[in-house]
């Protein structure tokens, strides 16, 4: 799950979330991963293995520009579905510069996890001021190689 909030300053921030299960099939070299406990501190080094490996399967664009991303924090965090049961979510942080100060759509290509996990589905939202959740789009690894267009302007007037 990808979620988008407006910030001041020209910055979007970005909250990325997905399970460490699907994480750790999509890249072993992140086994350590496993053996972290959710609540605790991750340690850096293993912080910028995760976001080197983001930073290859996940852009932003405007305008057909690339965005500046900066990763600002990297946690597990525990969690349940009726579905699912339980499992450890990856909670990942980002920073994300615009060009204008609320921009009105933006391109997405993301496909992490989701290019050895080929059942792995994002769903994107925008988050409001008062904390409320819009859908954007969802899509599957075979839209992901294209990139999905976010209307970021329809986001904030519905």
């Amino acid at each position: 799950m990808l979620t988008f909030e407006q910030q001041p300053q020209h910055t979007l921030h970005l909250t990325l979330q997905f399970p460490r299960e699907d994480l750790l099939i999509a890249a072993p070299a992140l086994a350590a991963l496993g053996e972290q406990t959710p609540g605790q501190p991750l340690p850096k080094p293993l912080v910028d293995q995760i976001g080197d490996y983001l930073s290859h399967h996940l852009a932003l664009s405007e305008d057909g520009d690339t965005l500046p991303m900066t990763l600002t924090e990297a946690h597990l965090e525990s969690t349940y579905q009726p579905q699912l049961g339980d499992y450890v979510l990856v909670i990942t942080e980002w920073n994300v510069k615009t060009e204008k100060p609320e921009p009105d759509s933006l391109l997405l290509k993301y496909d992490a996890v989701m290019h050895e996990v080929r059942n792995h589905r994002a769903d994107v939202y925008w988050q409001t001021p008062d904390g409320a959740t819009r859908p954007l789009a969802g899509f599957g690894f075979f839209h992901s190689a294209h990139g999905v267009r976010l209307n970021l302007q329809k986001a904030r007037q519905e």
